[in-house]
């Protein structure tokens, strides 16, 4: 039900839309899309995609938090990405 590609980037193109029966693209690996046009098929075709830079976006958070100012605690940065 989750394709989750989170070591390579470019899996989702023409060859590999034909095979996927995910209802959700949701991986690490950086740019994922091939082609901005394979997200426009993504969504044409009813998957929900969810971009690296959005799955990754705590993490850097956390990271940015801690080696520029020292915190470690940086849930309510992370939480107010929802809003």
């Amino acid at each position: 039900d989750v394709f989750c590609p989170c070591a390579m980037g470019g899996v989702i193109h023409d060859l590999s839309l034909g095979r996927l029966r995910a209802k959700l693209v949701a991986g690490s690996a950086n740019n994922v899309l091939a082609l901005p046009r394979h997200g426009e098929e993504l969504h044409r075709r009813g998957i929900i995609y969810l971009p690296d830079y959005v799955l990754n976006a705590g993490a850097l958070i956390l990271g940015a938090a801690f080696h520029l100012r020292g915190v470690r605690e940086v849930g309510d940065a992370i939480e107010r990405m929802a809003d």
